[in-house]
């Protein structure tokens, strides 16, 4: 076997990630997995340095992606290293493991996906059964938390699942895969969408919503129906599922806890609103500014060390300089999936707005990652 082969090789096992998963470890759905990605990523990096230094092909190039990942990766590490807490930014802590360090990782397997010579459709043909090899596990493997399966939370699941959903049906559409191949794709698409509306997670069932809406949006006048039809069907089954959750009252009892976060993350930005408090940070700024009342929602409210907002972790960790840089990645990977795809413009709608009530772990970045690298 070829270098090339065995470094292709390594690239689709990272794939695997999502499914590592070792119970007897404290936080069996995340340090495993972190573990096993940056290793496989640091041993795949040594055989992607030997292959640049003899291949020119290996060698990066400089797109508009990889540019704003760069500058955004720079922003970051200053804001960290003149932040509130530079281990902290760096390592992260033992539950989330994803701190700059993972960051490093990930810029690494970017620049090797985008450099190695891939057939991208079987890659995401693997993306895509990994997926729905987790979502059985989600719903057969006996864990503490229902429908957490390998990703130790239900929620995370959710938020894995999403993307997926919108990459299954490129590969039954977009390549015009036919008979068995695109049915295999639909009925992934369609079981990984029951079970996120099952798990009943607010932030990636409207993820999936504003999806489909796009893909209705952006498909021509005379196939518009179908995704505009499903994100109303997935709509109506949310609501459905959810209705003890959905109530007003009960609505209303769980924004508070959010509002007061929000009034912490201000005061936070504004204290610190050009670079913020170093990535990972959070938790200090929460407990700085610190609301008493949140104790009255319950112990679990006095202790966060995310917003549970993407945009205003951006905000908070590395400023408007990070928030900036963000937003200018994102309108590139959302431009650039524009014009390969409408269902990948609607995977990155998706992913956006999900992350609106939510945040990242290793799952979704391997998705994030490899589908800029693709673009």
């Amino acid at each position: 076997m070829t270098l090339e082969k065995i470094f292709n090789a390594g690239l689709y096992l990272l794939l695997l990630t999502p499914l590592i998963y070792l119970p007897q470890l404290a936080w069996a759905g995340t340090v495993a997995k972190t573990v096993y990605f940056q290793v496989l990523v640091a041993v795949l990096a040594a055989i992607y340095i030997f292959l640049a230094i003899f291949s020119e092909a290996y060698r990066p190039k400089l797109t508009a992606i990889s540019g704003a990942l760069l500058v955004l990766l720079l922003i970051l590490f200053v804001a960290s290293f003149l932040g509130v807490d530079w281990p902290r930014s760096f390592w992260s802590t033992v539950d989330r493991q994803s701190g700059l360090f993972l960051w490093l990782h990930l810029a690494a397997f970017f620049l090797m996906l985008k450099s190695a010579n891939l057939n991208w459709q079987k890659f995401f043909t693997a993306a895509v059964l990994v997926s729905a090899l987790a979502a059985i596990a989600a719903v057969f493997l006996p864990t503490l938390d229902r429908f957490s399966g390998t990703l130790g939370n239900p929620l995370f699941v959710a938020y894995y699942l999403v993307p997926n959903v919108f990459l299954a049906l490129w590969l039954a559409f977009a390549f015009t895969a036919k008979g068995s191949r695109r049915w295999l794709f639909l009925a992934i698409a369609g079981g990984e969408i029951l079970l996120i509306l099952i798990i009943g997670s607010r932030g990636a069932a409207l993820g999936l919503i504003a999806g489909f809406l796009v893909l209705a949006f952006l498909k021509h006048r005379s196939h518009y129906f179908l995704p505009l039809l499903a994100g109303l069907i997935i709509a109506g089954l949310f609501f459905g599922f959810n209705l003890e959750r959905l109530a007003p009252e009960k609505i209303f009892r769980d924004a508070q806890p959010r509002l007061i976060n929000w009034q912490i993350i201000l005061e936070a930005f504004l204290e610190k609103p050009f670079l913020g408090w170093g990535w990972e940070n959070y938790f200090h700024a929460f407990n700085q500014h610190y609301q008493p009342q949140l104790l009255q929602y319950g112990e679990t409210e006095t202790r966060f060390d995310r917003p549970h907002n993407l945009l205003l972790e951006f905000l908070v960790t590395s400023g408007l300089a990070g928030l900036l840089l963000y937003l200018i990645l994102l309108f590139f990977v959302w431009r650039r999936a524009l014009l390969v795809s409408p269902y990948l413009a609607a995977l990155v709608s998706a992913y956006f707005i999900q992350n609106l009530l939510a945040f990242d772990t290793i799952n979704n970045y391997l998705t994030f990652f490899a589908l800029m690298a693709f673009l």
